[in-house]
């Protein structure tokens, strides 16, 4: 199971960034250069595939974290 969600945070606004600016790279693709060009206006058309489980897990070690610090 998972869930969609939007690209919102900062982080992930950064890992895609870079994934596609690599894509550019590597492949010269007119589709990712277009992309990167207009990459705020295009970014609500991103979602994030996150597994159920793997969100409740990482969800969990960031309460622990916080409650050490």
């Amino acid at each position: 199971m998972v869930e969609l969600e939007p690209v919102t945070t900062k982080e992930d606004k950064q890992l895609l960034h870079g994934l596609i600016t690599k894509h550019f790279m590597y492949t010269g693709s007119r589709k990712a250069k277009h992309v990167l060009d207009a990459f705020e206006a295009t970014l609500p058309k991103f979602v994030k595939v996150m597994p159920v489980d793997y969100k409740r897990v990482m969800e969990e070690r960031k309460r622990k974290a916080s409650a050490v610090h």
